[in-house]
C-alpha cells in the first residue's frame, strides 16, 4: 500500500514540477488528458503535437471522430488558449500571460488534481475489498480498514497541499 501511496505522489509531483505556465511546451501537451466519452486519453496518444513557433502548436489529429468531438467542446478555448481549426489539425496559440489566462490554465492542474483524487478513491477501494478477502475476523477487518482509510486520508492531505502550494505560487508570480 505504501509502495502505490509513493507511486501516486511521485506521479503527481512530476506533473506539477513539470507543468510551467509561462512556459507551455510539447511535454505539457503531450500529457494533456482530455475526456471523451468516459474515456480519458492523454492528448499524445490520439494527435501529433508539432511546435510552429514559440507559443504556436499545430494538433495534428489521427481519427477524423476524436478531431470533430474535441472541436464541437471548444475544449482548447475553455483554457483560454486562441484556436484556428482546420481540416484535422488545430492550431493553438498561447496569448499573453494576463490574470484571466493563468486562471483558465490552472484549471488544466486542477482537473490533474480531481484525476489524481479518484485514482486514490478507486485504490482505496480495491484496498478495502482485498482488505475483505484476507482476513476472516470481524476486528482485524475493521483495524485494518481504519488503517487503509487514514493511510488514504493523509495521501489525498498529501496532493491537496501540493496542489494548493502550486496554484498560489502561480497566481501571485
Amino acid at each position: 500500500m505504501n509502495k502505490v501511496n509513493n507511486l501516486i505522489l511521485k506521479q503527481f509531483k512530476n506533473i506539477i514540477n513539470n507543468f510551467n505556465i509561462k512556459n507551455l511546451n510539447i511535454n505539457v501537451f503531450s500529457n494533456f488528458k482530455i475526456k471523451i466519452k468516459k474515456n480519458i486519453f492523454l492528448l499524445s496518444e490520439i494527435c501529433e503535437i508539432q511546435k510552429i513557433e514559440e507559443k504556436k502548436f499545430n494538433f495534428i489529429f489521427k481519427d477524423e471522430k476524436i478531431f470533430k468531438e474535441i472541436k464541437n467542446k471548444i475544449f482548447f478555448e475553455n483554457y483560454g488558449f486562441i484556436v484556428i481549426k482546420k481540416k484535422i489539425s488545430l492550431e493553438i496559440t498561447i496569448p499573453n500571460l494576463s490574470i484571466e489566462y493563468r486562471n483558465k490554465v490552472l484549471n488544466i492542474i486542477k482537473e490533474e488534481f480531481s484525476f489524481y483524487k479518484n485514482k486514490i478513491e478507486n485504490y482505496r477501494k480495491k484496498f478495502l475489498i482485498l482488505n475483505k478477502e484476507k482476513y476472516s475476523s470481524i476486528d482485524d477487518v475493521i483495524r485494518n480498514e481504519k488503517l487503509i482509510n487514514n493511510n488514504f486520508i493523509k495521501l489525498k492531505t498529501n496532493i491537496k497541499n501540493i496542489y494548493e502550494d502550486f496554484i498560489y505560487k502561480n497566481l501571485n508570480e
